[in-house]
């Protein structure tokens, strides 16, 4: 008999659709179910093979083992199927869900790009800007920085002229400034040396006495 789903009500009496998540969730609940018979399953074979190894001298014995065995084998095939099935399930919603998430990611994404577009064009006619516009700002701005710096460099000229209290000095009257702070040169006496070199004194030898050999005899 195939499975059939149970299926979920709405307010107005009509069949709601499940959602990914729920699918993917009930596919890996199935998934779970098959493990544990499969290990069940395991378990069985695992003790039929411990009594098919005691009763090696009982051949009707072994041989209905070996049937109930081979039965426990065909189940255990049978339960891997399924959760391979219901595995392959699992995978295939939980991908389509992926994908219809990063779908509605692009369409946020999307929106919000064309609200901003929106928004731009907005404040743009409301703001009267244009290239031509701005552009003239610009070279006015410029325009005005240029004559700061004019007004600046006449401002910072010292003061002078032939409305200043101030008198330039003369070439003459400078030279003799210089002059006073001068200083006076000393001449210093010059040594004058003889052209002949005087040579060092010589050390004075003091004389050795030599003991005489020739000894007058007493």
């Amino acid at each position: 008999m195939a499975w059939i789903a149970p299926q979920r009500s709405t307010s107005n009496g009509s069949a709601a659709e499940p959602s990914l998540e729920e699918a993917r969730r009930r596919a890996m609940q199935r998934v779970a179910e098959f493990e544990q018979k499969i290990a069940l399953s395991t378990n069985q074979l695992r003790t039929l093979r411990d009594q098919i190894t005691i009763s090696a001298n009982d051949t009707a014995r072994q041989k209905m083992l070996r049937t109930r065995a081979t039965a426990a084998l065909r189940q255990r095939a049978l339960y891997e199927g399924q959760r391979d099935r219901a595995e392959g399930q699992a995978r295939n919603l939980e991908q389509q869900q992926c994908s219809l998430t990063s779908l509605e990611d692009t369409r946020l994404t999307a929106e919000a790009m064309r609200g901003a577009h929106a928004s731009m064009e907005r404040h743009v006619a409301s703001s009267s800007l244009s290239l031509d516009t701005v552009t003239e700002t610009m070279y006015s701005m410029q325009g005005l920085m240029s004559d700061q710096a004019e007004l600046e460099n006449v401002l910072a000229e010292p003061f002078g002229g032939a409305n200043s209290s101030s008198q330039e000095l003369d070439d003459a009257a400078l030279d003799a400034e210089l002059d006073a702070l001068t200083p006076l040169v000393v001449e210093t006496p010059v040594i004058e040396y003889p052209s002949t070199p005087v040579s060092a004194p010589q050390p004075q030898v003091r004389p050795t006495h030599t003991r005489s050999t020739n000894m007058m005899p007493l």
